[in-house]
């Protein structure tokens, strides 16, 4: 407080000088109080958020990437609870289907146009790559954790949940895969390192179909041999080999399904 009030910021400058300057008593009163509400201000503003971490602080502590690979969970979720299910039946309704609902953007859907203005496409979109990002984020601090067991099961759980986000993506926001030939239509940006600051930043373009498989698969077998065959409530080896069928269903690979 004193070494504030010799050296005080411009904005309380002038009200310091109505202060020790001479002048009536109501201006000095006046000047008081407004100072007063500055240095209030100023101590309100400066407050340490309570509800959230840096980015430093969280990644000083390996326990803390469990609580990361939690909020992959949870934005995976979030889309896998109806949004994606929706999505994928009215784009490959051909009539076995009728939408009756008011709202315009599953009517879009319905008539297969993707728009990137809809609010259900747009939050796919990004719910999606914010668990990829986190998924990255843990995968690129892995040596935080010094128990090979616990690093193990949390590699293999990211690397589950980011194959299981970009299958999910590929498939709603690509042209289908098309066995037999090199699919090299657009697929999606293959992301591999993690965002903590809005300054690494970037716009990757669209890797082909063929190559999002591919990290699809990878992903999907590194998770397989890394989780255990119980995890609980959790990815484990057998729910990545399902999902791994499921993948190459897609692709129309019955051999490796």
């Amino acid at each position: 407080m004193i070494f504030s009030l010799l050296h005080p910021p411009g904005h309380l400058r002038w009200a310091l000088m109505l202060i020790f300057n001479p002048g009536t008593m109501k201006k000095t009163i006046i000047a008081y109080f407004i100072l007063t509400f500055f240095w209030a201000c100023d101590q309100n503003l400066d407050i340490e958020p309570s509800d959230a971490l840096s980015p430093e602080t969280v990644l000083s502590d390996g326990n803390n990437l469990r609580n990361l690979l939690l909020g992959a969970y949870r934005f995976i979720g979030n889309e896998l609870q109806g949004n994606v299910q929706v999505t994928s039946e009215l784009l490959a309704n051909e009539g076995d289907l009728i939408y009756l609902g008011f709202y315009l953007g599953f009517s879009d859907l319905d008539a297969k146009q993707m728009k990137s203005s809809d609010p259900v496409n747009r939050l796919i979109w990004v719910n999606l790559y914010r668990s990829i990002n986190l998924c990255n984020i843990i995968l690129d601090n892995l040596d935080l954790i010094e128990d090979n067991e616990t690093r193990s099961l949390v590699e293999g759980e990211a690397k589950f949940l980011r194959g299981l986000a970009y299958f999910e993506l590929v498939r709603l926001f690509a042209l289908p895969y098309d066995r037999g030939r090199n699919n090299e239509q657009l697929g999606l940006p293959l992301i591999y390192e993690g965002v903590i600051d809005a300054s690494q930043i970037s716009f990757p373009s669209r890797d082909s179909v063929e190559d999002v498989y591919n990290q699809i698969i990878s992903d999907l077998e590194q998770a397989a041999d890394l989780l255990p065959s119980d995890n609980f409530e959790l990815a484990d080896r057998y729910a990545s080999l399902a999902l791994l069928a499921r993948v190459f269903l897609q692709q129309g690979n019955f051999e490796g399904a």
